[in-house]
């Protein structure tokens, strides 16, 4: 089963720029909370490096399309599991999850 995202996990855009997460969720593992889906659209890309004048670089995440959790809810709001990947509003346009930030707290 996929460990459960917590705000001390990554989630990075194609170009490795990382999203600083945060979340509203009282659940924590070890000591971080956990992510969850809802809160994806208020997380922000500071350091995407696609900068090109071809291109858009990523500021934000604008959804969350997999990995979100069929069994474990928090507010009856789905977390977020390692294998999240999304949407972002930059060319590359897409973001994954790299890191849960935690191995303790597992998920379908």
């Amino acid at each position: 089963m996929p460990a459960v995202m917590t705000q001390g996990g990554t989630i990075q855009c194609t170009s490795k720029g990382t999203a600083t997460l945060t979340s509203s969720a009282k659940l924590t593992v070890s000591d971080s909370p956990v992510l969850i889906a809802a809160d994806a659209t208020s997380w922000s890309i500071p350091d995407c490096p696609n900068k090109t004048s071809n291109t858009t670089p990523c500021t934000s995440v604008t959804g969350m399309t997999s990995g979100v959790s069929q069994k474990l809810f928090v507010g009856n709001k789905p977390v977020l599991l390692e294998s999240a990947a999304g949407t972002t509003n930059g060319t590359d346009a897409a973001c994954t999850a790299s890191a849960a930030g935690q191995t303790k707290l597992t998920a379908t």
